[in-house]
């Protein structure tokens, strides 16, 4: 009797393994009235249960960005920068005096001295470019003083 009763123990033993993993609990929350604190008919959804929802941390995605990046602005040497050499600087540095301002090249390769003494307001002799224009070179400068 003994082998069958162990038998009866081992099967009635792994069924109910096998009903627990079927019996799956639904997991709810009762909702209650804020006044009287009684509970209320309707089931509140549980976060399992809502998972298409924004978190509270998560800015949603279709609206517009408040701060976006700002584009970086192309400098054309041809249009914005050579015209400012031309109109200030020419004058006296067209090669007969340092440093050279008649080409692309000659700018280019002395860019760091050029932007030292415009910044600082030592050239042009007879009075200092705006400061937009300032800005312009130096920042023509700072991107690579390209032949564009």
């Amino acid at each position: 009797m003994k082998p069958l009763s162990s038998l009866l123990l081992l099967t009635l033993l792994v069924g109910s393994l096998f009903s627990c993993e079927n019996n799956v609990e639904e997991d709810t929350t009762i909702a209650l009235d804020p006044v009287s604190e009684t509970p209320v008919d309707s089931e509140v959804p549980t976060p399992q249960e809502t998972p298409n929802e924004p978190q509270p941390d998560t800015p949603p995605t279709d609206t517009p960005d408040p701060n976006p990046a700002p584009q970086p602005v192309v400098i054309s040497f041809s249009e914005d920068v050579k015209p400012i050499f031309d109109s200030r600087c020419f004058e006296c540095h067209r090669g007969n005096r340092f440093p050279d301002v008649r080409t692309h090249a000659s700018i280019a390769t002395n860019a760091a001295i050029i932007k030292s003494v415009i910044v600082s307001r030592r050239m042009p002799l007879g009075g200092s470019l705006p400061n937009e224009q300032i800005e312009l070179i130096r920042d023509w400068i700072d991107n690579g003083a390209l032949n564009n």
